[in-house]
């Protein structure tokens, strides 16, 4: 009798233990996710503006006549 109390309760145990890692789990990858997403635009963005800084460089060099 007593075994067969205990097993219900364990089972709500277990699924709010899993239920409580699984809202972790979301949370934490939300924030890896963002944070490399940020890394990667900035990432992006900066070799944009390198890119366009060379590009001026070399048109302020070498002007073109037409």
């Amino acid at each position: 009798m007593q075994s067969k109390l205990i097993i219900p309760e364990l089972k709500s145990c277990a699924n709010v233990l899993i239920e409580n890692t699984m809202a972790i789990a979301k949370i934490n990858n939300f924030f890896i996710f963002s944070f490399f997403s940020f890394f990667a635009y900035s990432f992006r963005f900066s070799a944009y503006s390198l890119k366009s800084l060379v590009l001026y460089g070399f048109v302020k060099d070498n002007p073109i006549n037409i």
